[in-house]
């Protein structure tokens, strides 16, 4: 659920950070208070995780390169159609 949570917040911050430079400020003041949260959450209030060995995230790191490539997608088209960059080529040009 966290992770799910985690990439899909990458996904779209990567997605529109043309659109909206300030996201990813602001997506890690966010990140930054939630895990002071979950910090004196554990501290306090839970039982301390048993830690369980791992050999890398799995099929999420599947996803994170898909959604690397999607934003790439994304922000170009965005960059082409939402300014007059590319106005001044003639249609041989472009």
């Amino acid at each position: 659920n966290s992770m799910a949570r985690m990439v899909l917040q990458f996904g779209v911050v990567t997605s529109f950070a043309t659109a909206l430079p300030s996201a990813p400020c602001v997506a890690l003041i966010l990140n930054l208070l939630e895990m002071r949260i979950d910090a004196r959450k554990m501290m306090h209030d839970r039982r301390r995780p048993v830690p369980e060995a791992a050999d890398g995230i799995g099929v999420w790191l599947d996803l994170v390169d898909w959604f690397g490539f999607l934003c790439i997608v994304i922000n170009t088209g965005l960059i082409v159609f939402s300014t007059n960059t590319f106005e001044d080529y003639s249609n041989r040009d472009k």
